[in-house]
């Protein structure tokens, strides 16, 4: 198999390239000698109060943003659904008593919607 042969090709000569920059220069590992102290926060950059108020109330006018959208969306599906609903039962109102077939389908209608429509066949 031709790509087994190349992938061991590859990974000598990997490892020959790696062994000979090993060979050039020794790995050596500097350590610090003098530990720097942290810095300290300069005051402007701490939250004043007034600063945390304003962020209060960006946080507060997003989650009303995000409220109304969702009650937004809330009314469409609502919206979507009745005509949906309405679109479906429309033609149960079309049908006239000569149909015998549809008798369940009236049955049904009237008991989803608790009513009997006047061309129901009991």
């Amino acid at each position: 198999m031709q790509w087994m042969r190349d992938r061991d090709l590859l990974v000598e000569d990997t490892l020959a390239f790696v062994q000979r920059l090993a060979a050039n220069k020794p790995a050596w590992i500097e350590t610090p000698t003098r530990v720097e102290q942290p810095i300290a926060v300069a005051s402007e950059q701490t939250a004043k109060p007034r600063d945390r108020i304003f962020e209060r109330e960006e946080i507060l006018q997003r989650v009303a943003d995000f409220r109304a959208n969702q009650r937004k969306f809330q009314r469409e599906r609502e919206e979507h659904y009745k005509s949906t609903m309405a679109e479906v039962r429309w033609p149960m109102r079309q049908v006239s008593n000569t149909h015998e077939d549809c008798v369940p389908v009236l049955r049904t209608f009237a008991r989803v919607n608790d009513e009997r429509p006047p061309y129901a066949v009991s």
